[in-house]
Parts: structure tokens; C-alpha cells; sequence
């Protein structure tokens, strides 16, 4: 690779990191796999999903995957983390049509 191309790449990378919501991103993607609550729910949802897998007719085992689901997609830090996650997607797509052009 270029060598100015790899230090323009290097400087959009920093950028990129320093912009708030890449911070904010990261700081709840750690929040999320440190909280001990949404740790154990991500783990029922996907013994849920097994199972479900296993008997996709039974309505108890999707009731309790659909509650499950719910609780986990309701919790601040997941609805905070969804909200960023989208800003920086938008972030990217921007940069990407930049790229593009």
C-alpha cells in the first residue's frame, strides 16, 4: 500500500475512534458485557433459542423466549447501545459514500 495512502487511513482511523458516538459506542458494548444482569438474560435467550430449535411448536418455550426477549431489548443500556450503534452505523454509510465517490 501507498505510504501517504496508509498514513491518510491511519489519521481517518483516529478520527474516526476520537468522534463521541464511536466512543459511546464502546463504552456501552463494555458496560453491556460487564453487567451481570443482561449477561445472564443473553444466556437464557439463547438456551431459549436451542430449545426452540429442538420444539418449534411449543408455545410455552416461545412465550418465555418472546418475555425474554423483550426484558433483554428493554433494558437502558441495551436501548442506548441500539440508538449509538445506528448513529455510528450512519457514520459509516456517510464515509463509505464518500469513499465511494
Amino acid at each position: 500500500m501507498d505510504e501517504k495512502v496508509e498514513i491518510a487511513l491511519k489519521k481517518v482511523k483516529e478520527q474516526l475512534f476520537n468522534e463521541p458516538e464511536v466512543k459511546e459506542y464502546f463504552d456501552l458494548k463494555a458496560q453491556i458485557k460487564a453487567n451481570e444482569e443482561l449477561i445472564n438474560l443473553d444466556k437464557n435467550i439463547k438456551d431459549l433459542q436451542r430449545e426452540l430449535c429442538k420444539n418449534p411448536t411449543n408455545s410455552e418455550l416461545t412465550k418465555k423466549y418472546q418475555e425474554a426477549s423483550k426484558l433483554y431489548n428493554s433494558h437502558p443500556l441495551i436501548i442506548n447501545f441500539n440508538r449509538v450503534r445506528e448513529e455510528v452505523n450512519d457514520l459509516l454509510r456517510m464515509i463509505k459514500e464518500i469513499l465511494e465517490e
